[in-house]
């Protein structure tokens, strides 16, 4: 069974998303000690990065990785590694 979900806002979309995460993300860390977030690049989870980054989770037994990237240099605006550590791993990740 599938479940449509229709949000006003673009902000409204990216924190339901952050919060669910954020959820899943908690109940590995509570049974299981640490956790696993596979996130893919271009500018559409942008918005959820920056949501999820701000939200308070054990970060250090979380670990993020990603689901696709490019053969480019960090510094590239095209480096999704890039894009991660410049909207995910900030606020309460560092």
């Amino acid at each position: 069974m599938y479940q449509i979900n229709d949000f006003a806002q673009r902000e409204d979309l990216d924190n339901a998303l952050a919060n669910n995460v954020a959820e899943l993300l908690s109940n590995a860390l509570t049974h299981k000690g640490k956790a696993s977030l596979a996130v893919s690049g271009g500018s559409t989870p942008k918005g959820f990065f920056n949501a999820l980054s701000n939200k308070n989770l054990d970060w250090n037994n979380v670990t993020i990785t990603l689901a696709d990237e490019r053969w480019v240099e960090f510094e590239s605006d095209a480096s999704n590694t890039r894009l991660v550590h410049e909207n995910l791993l900030k606020n309460n990740l560092i």
